[in-house]
């Protein structure tokens, strides 16, 4: 499957193309990227691929950069452009927005692993039991 990416674009003649490829995931995202210049109908150059994390790290392990990894790479260089000779509001405020997108990103980081922390603490029960404490629920309830 190939989407196309059109929010990068200022205006309509925008020649770089970027298209999110391959199957959709579990979480509803795909974890291809390519953007590549197109000049009429022919693409003329291949810029780059982006490949994300495909899986939880600890089953299928690193095989792709995270949000996280870009975001990083976007406020790095946005940060040397305002160290430059050309600083300007714009690049000031899209690094507060990228600091925000991080935090947040972090921010459910550190909830799924709290949450993870916390199932693996939890007793496991056996399926008898389980069925036990359904059907002592079910014999319980009542229909009046």
């Amino acid at each position: 499957m190939l989407n196309e990416i059109t929010t990068h674009r200022v205006n309509d003649d925008e020649p770089i193309r970027i298209f999110a490829a391959g199957p959709v995931n579990p979480a509803g995202a795909q974890n291809n990227y390519v953007a590549v210049i197109v000049e009429g109908e022919d693409i003329t150059k291949d810029l780059g691929t982006i490949n994300f994390q495909n899986g939880h790290p600890d089953e299928h392990g690193r095989n792709g950069v995270t949000l996280e990894t870009l975001l990083a790479v976007c406020h790095h260089r946005l940060s040397c452009f305002q160290a430059g000779p050309f600083p300007c509001k714009q690049n000031a405020e899209a690094i507060q927005h990228i600091e925000r997108a991080l935090e947040s990103l972090k921010d459910r980081t550190r909830e799924r692993e709290q949450e993870s922390t916390k199932a693996r603490k939890e007793p496991v029960i056996s399926v008898d039991k389980a069925v036990d404490r359904f059907e002592v629920q079910v014999d319980g309830f009542d229909e009046n």
